[in-house]
């Protein structure tokens, strides 16, 4: 996640300037103390963020590891590092050691990021395999440094564009095998008519599907088939409680679907028409899958629904 990114990139930094024992490194979003004569800070946090449009990942992408597979947002990520040391005086020889030491601290920091990411963003991965992000990559943008101090204090700023995979931890899935392929041909577009097509209020109409036929796996080990089946359901701009429905066959996984079973060669299934008119809708018919989802769309018919007399 970006927290644990933030707090990964922190903890990095800190590591790179571990000798430095004057020099604090911090997570943004706190408050700072005051620093004292001799002393620096350096600030670290994720500043902002968008879709990463520059790879081969859709807005939304998969990656697979040695728990499963998990679906990730791949984002770049611009990261802020802000540097600040004060001079022990007032006096310019004060405040010239105090840059210098600031100077020090930006090429440390970014020599060591470098090295860091040098083989893709490898060095600044999380522990464990579910760390809820992925660094591919950190560059420098910008470096940019006061040119006189703010009081006794002496600044700088580092910026850096990453390109980082996130998730939340716990969400991946154990990948399946597919143990067999089957192939179920139907002729396209199917004969579906609507008899009749035009429907008052709460009326009904039967819907005839022609040309379907042949069955599918059932049992990939025994080699078992079954009858294809069919899930037919309407499709409307009417709310969904007050569309039509299919009277036959039993409820889809999908909701306003249900799935009955081919009898060749005509499928009848019989549509009930919304208790309010006008409207235009839809009967969708689709190959049902095995667990009762939408297949393969096959084709539609459109019955237009009139009011009913006053």
């Amino acid at each position: 996640m970006l927290s644990t990114f933030e707090g990964r990139v922190v903890a990095a930094v800190a590591e790179l300037l571990a000798d430095r024992t004057e020099l604090a490194v911090i997570r943004a979003g706190g408050s700072p103390g005051v620093l004292t004569g001799g002393s620096g800070r350096v600030e670290i946090g994720v500043v902002g963020a968008r879709p990463d449009t520059g790879r081969g990942f859709s807005p939304g992408g998969t990656l697979s590891g040695p728990d499963g597979s998990r679906r990730v947002v791949p984002l770049a990520v611009e990261v802020r590092a802000s540097l600040a040391r004060r001079a022990t005086g007032a006096g310019d020889a004060a405040l010239l050691t105090a840059r210098t030491a600031l100077l020090e601290d930006v090429t440390l920091v970014v020599h060591g990021l470098d090295v860091a990411v040098a083989h893709g963003g490898g060095g600044l991965d999380g522990a464990g395999d579910d760390p809820g992000f992925k660094v591919l990559g950190l560059d420098l943008a910008e470096v940019t440094v006061a040119p006189t101090p703010t009081g006794d204090d002496q600044h700088a700023v580092v910026s850096y564009l990453g390109r980082v995979l996130v998730w939340p931890p716990g969400t991946a899935q154990t990948l399946g095998l597919i143990p067999a392929v089957d192939v179920v041909i139907e002729s396209l577009p199917l004969g579906i008519t609507a008899d009749p097509p035009v429907v008052v209020a709460g009326g009904s109409a039967l819907v005839r599907i022609h040309g379907v036929s042949g069955s599918r796996l059932a049992d990939a080990e025994t080699g078992a088939r079954e009858t294809v089946r069919l899930a037919v359901g309407v499709r409307s701009d009417l709310p969904p409680a007050d569309r039509g429905a299919i009277a036959d066959g039993a409820p889809a996984a999908v909701a306003g679907f249900r799935v009955v079973p081919v009898t060749e060669p005509l499928t009848v299934v019989t549509y009930t028409a919304p208790a309010q008119g006008p409207a235009h809708e839809e009967v969708a018919v689709h190959l049902a899958h095995p667990t009762g989802g939408l297949g393969a769309p096959l084709g539609a018919v459109t019955l237009t629904v009139r009011a009913a007399p006053p």
